[in-house]
């Protein structure tokens, strides 16, 4: 029992080195950053696709309100900001679009109580 016992330890302080062995060459190496870097370029491109998803979106609905109120509709959204003052550059997006709906539905109860 005492030889089977020892040659069991024997076993696993071997099987223990080798793990240590290959964690510390694993952390030494670039693996680590490199799978860091990737997650943090696969959130950043989520990021930018929402972000993109968020002005397409306001950008139709924008339109859509240009429309339904007879304006002829903006080509760019820059030519949206351009009708407004230049205080919107520093609004957050959602203050934004919530100052453009406003002017557009000014616009549209304008247009149809004429």
């Amino acid at each position: 029992v005492d030889d089977l016992n020892y040659k069991m330890w024997k076993i696993i302080e071997k099987k223990k080195d080798e793990a240590t062995e290959e964690r510390e060459e694993k952390m030494n190496s670039a693996w680590l950053q490199k799978e860091i870097s990737n997650s943090l370029t696969a959130a950043q491109d989520a990021m930018q696709y929402e972000i993109n998803k968020f002005v397409d979106s306001s950008y139709f609905l924008i339109c859509c309100s240009y429309y339904l109120s007879g304006l002829p509709l903006p080509r760019l959204f820059d030519e949206i900001l351009l009708q407004f003052d230049n205080s919107l550059v520093g609004e957050e997006p959602y203050s934004l679009v919530e100052r453009l709906a406003q002017e557009a539905s000014q616009l549209s109860s304008t247009t149809k109580s004429c």
